[in-house]
Formats: structure tokens, sequence, C-alpha cells
């Protein structure tokens, strides 16, 4: 039970607030005002009580919501994957700190949040010469951080709730993106436009004909290749931090898998293991000349300026999406397709790469046609 005390004129309550964040007891002190009387201290102890029961109290701070996401980036450094830190700490100095952080974090409000989301939607944190917003996708990204930090100034004990809670704000509605696919005949194109013995050459091969991810596909070893069962494990994948600063990791459901391959793909990658130079020994299947493995990044420029040439509108991502349609429309079932992906539920598999294809909208037609005669 809290109590009241009167030092001077001046009453002060005293109760047990929250928690402290290391489970310890906090009391704590606090002035009811000059002027106040004592029937009114006591109305504002049981209120200050009744808050603490309803979690509702929160332990005043001085910190800035700048201040606390700088120190909270630094906590959880190494709890979290060090790709999904420097994308944190990206998002957090490009547009949450400019556009909040001299904000009181117990002063922060769902209405300033929103507000921000729409600025950064109208125009973007750092587009305005531009004229030019961010996608609803990558504000949902910055809210994804802005919320869990504030998740854990709650957890602190700084603020009584999370203000940037979905059920106080509202996100910019997002709709699906669609990722373009190839025809069998750009792909053809783009092998053939590929040349014997260029280091890009295999690299490409791969995304075509694995549908692995783009640092699964730089991430192979030769130790991952089978030449008698033609199968390549997927057991690690590089991935770009920076542009000096590329790590090796697990893939991104944390799981081997192993990939059948095709004769003609087998054969490209042991003519291509022949070809490797004896005074540069390599442990890398996509390697450069030097024998090093491949910058993430460049592979993706390289393919870019590739499409360009043939005049073919797909993107990197988009090989792996290719993959994915052709084998559902040959008929392979979608779980041995989703395994081949990489994917933990067959539905992640339906949902973002396998559309029908006009084939398939046909054999649909001619199928319904059927059993409208048969009626």
């Amino acid at each position: 039970m809290g109590s009241i005390i009167k030092r001077g004129t001046t009453y002060y309550m005293r109760f047990e607030g929250p928690p402290n964040a290391d489970g310890s007891r906090k009391q704590v002190i606090k002035s009811c005002g000059i002027g106040t009387s004592k029937r009114q201290a006591e109305q504002l102890l049981r209120d200050a009580e009744s808050q603490v029961n309803h979690l509702e109290y929160h332990h005043p701070t001085n910190l800035t919501v700048g201040e606390y996401l700088s120190d909270w980036l630094v906590r959880i450094r190494f709890t979290i994957a060090e790709s999904t830190h420097a994308n944190y700490v990206t998002l957090t100095h490009a547009h949450i700190i400019p556009a909040l952080g001299k904000k009181k974090l117990d002063k922060l409000t769902s209405s300033d949040i929103e507000r921000f989301y729409a600025r950064l939607q109208g125009a973007g944190s750092n587009r305005v010469a531009r004229g030019r917003g961010l996608s609803p996708k990558s504000i949902k990204n910055i809210h994804g951080v802005l919320h869990k930090a504030l998740l854990k100034a709650v957890k602190d004990g700084h603020i009584p709730r999370n203000p940037a809670s979905t059920e106080f704000v509202d996100l910019p509605r997002q709709s699906r993106a669609r990722i373009s696919s190839a025809t069998p005949v750009e792909l053809q194109r783009l092998i053939a436009d590929t040349e014997m013995g260029s280091e890009w050459r295999m690299p490409i091969l791969l995304a075509i004909g694995t549908g692995m991810r783009r640092g699964e596909v730089l991430g192979l070893q030769w130790r991952d290749y089978d030449p008698i069962q033609r199968t390549l494990t997927v057991q690690r994948a590089l991935s770009q931090i920076t542009t000096d600063n590329i790590i090796i990791k697990g893939t991104k459901t944390d799981r081997d898998r192993v990939i059948k391959l095709n004769p003609s793909l087998a054969e490209e990658i042991e003519r291509h293991h022949e070809r490797t130079p004896y005074n540069k020994p390599t442990e890398w299947i996509c390697a450069c000349a030097n024998g090093s493995h491949h910058i993430p990044r460049h592979f993706t420029r390289y393919f870019e300026r590739v499409v360009k040439n043939l005049g073919i509108g797909i993107t990197l991502h988009g090989l792996r999406h290719s993959h994915a349609t052709a084998l559902k429309a040959a008929g392979v079932p979608i779980n041995a397709v989703s395994e081949r992906l990489g994917h933990s539920e067959t539905s992640t598999t339906m949902n973002i790469y396998v559309h029908t294809s006009p084939a398939m909208q046909q054999q649909a037609a001619d199928e319904t046609e059927a059993l409208w005669r048969r009626a």
C-alpha cells in the first residue's frame, strides 16, 4: 500500500511502481504539486496505484527517441544477424532519428508516427528534391524497426505502451509486388549470350537451373557438389553488408537443402571445374579470376547490363520466379518446387512465385468446356 507524506506545505505520495528492467522493486516518491490538499493527494495516489496495477504507469524518463534508439542498437548488436543489424542501423539513422529523434521518448504518440509515415510516403526523408516518396513496403520495413525498439522501451519501463502498435497506427496500404519472369525463349537467349569461360556464366546458369537466391549461388563451394549423384547442397549464402563487408551466413531458413541438377547443368559444372587454373585453386564454384568469391552487388550489376542489352525485362531475382513458374507449369508437385526453392511453407511458393501462364489458363478453359459438354 502506498502512503501520503507531508514535507513543509507540500504533499508527496510514496508507492511501489513497476519493477525495473532487471526485475528489482522500484519505490516511487512523487510530489502531488504545490497547493494540493490531502484529499486531492490521496486521490492522486489511488490513480497512480491503479495505473501500476493496469500496467499503464511508467517511470518518467528524459531520454529522447534518438538517444534510446542509439542505445537500443548497441544492445541488440549480438542478438541478431549482422546483416539484419546493419539494415536496422541504416533505417534508423536515415529515416527515424532525423524525423523523430529529438522528441521525448515518453511523449511520442501514435499520431506523431502516422504523420511521419505520411511524410515518408509523400516525399521521402531523403528524396524531397526529387519529389518521390518511399513505397509502402519500405515504410513497413521502417515501421518494423521502430515497433521492435519501442516494444523494448515498454519492457524497460520507459513507456506504458507501444505507440507504434498497429492497434493504434495505420500503415500505408501495400499492394503485392509483381515479379517478372522470363519466357523459355528469353532464357535460351540469356544462356547463349553469356560467354563461355566468362566468370559470370556459371552463376547465371545456376540461378536459371536451380532457382537459388543470389547469395546462395555465390556461396556454393566445390565440397557442396556431388558429381556421382549430380546434386548441390545449399548450406550457406554470401550477404553484402557494406561495400567492403561481405559475410558468410546460413540459408534463409537455417536449413540445408539438396538440389538435384539436370544433366546439362551438371556437365556445365564439370567443364567449369576442368577450366579452373591449377595455379589458382579455389573453394568457390563461382569464383573471380583470382580465386576469391564474387561480390553479390557486382553480380547484380553485370546481370542488369546483360538483360538490358538483350531487351529482356527481368531482374536477377526474377530468374528464381521463372524457375518456380516453369516447374509448376510442367506439372512438378508444389511441395517439390517449394523444397527446391528453400521455402518453409508451400503457401509461400504459391503466393509469391507461382502464377498461371496463358497455356495453363487455356488448359483450364479446355477442361471447363469438356465438363460443360458432358453436362
